[in-house]
Parts: structure tokens; sequence; C-alpha cells
């Protein structure tokens, strides 16, 4: 089950649903390119609940930064 939650601009405005989806896809891909690269370039093999943990580590990282992994130095 999945929960849906309205998000919002700085303006207090809501965010356009397919701008929103846009961006959810654009993270889903980096999780993947990250986890790839982790596995390709460290020989590192994950679980389902260990990837879980890393993904949810990595969109932590995102959100108390309030900006994308590519971002990030």
């Amino acid at each position: 089950m999945r929960y849906q939650c309205q998000i919002y601009r700085a303006d207090r405005k809501p965010v356009d649903e397919y701008l929103e989806k846009k961006v959810e896809v654009s993270y889903s891909e980096q999780l993947d390119k990250a986890s790839k690269i982790l596995q390709k370039d460290y020989g590192v093999a994950m679980n389902a609940r260990e990837m879980s943990l890393f993904s949810w580590n990595l969109a932590n990282l995102e959100y108390e930064n309030a900006s994308l992994l590519s971002y990030i130095s």
C-alpha cells in the first residue's frame, strides 16, 4: 500500500503532479545508478533488506541537504 501526500512549494502552492512524478522517476534512476556503481566498483552484493537500508540512507542524505545526490559532494 502506498500513501499519497501532497507536496507544496515554498510559496505554499501544490507541486504540479507531472513535475512530482518526473522528479520521482529521476530519483529512482539515481538510486539505481548508485547501486550499480557500488556493486561494480566495490564488489558489494546486497540482499533486498540491505538494499532497502542503503536506499533509505541515500534518500535521507537528499532530505537533510535539500538537494539531489548528484549535487552533493
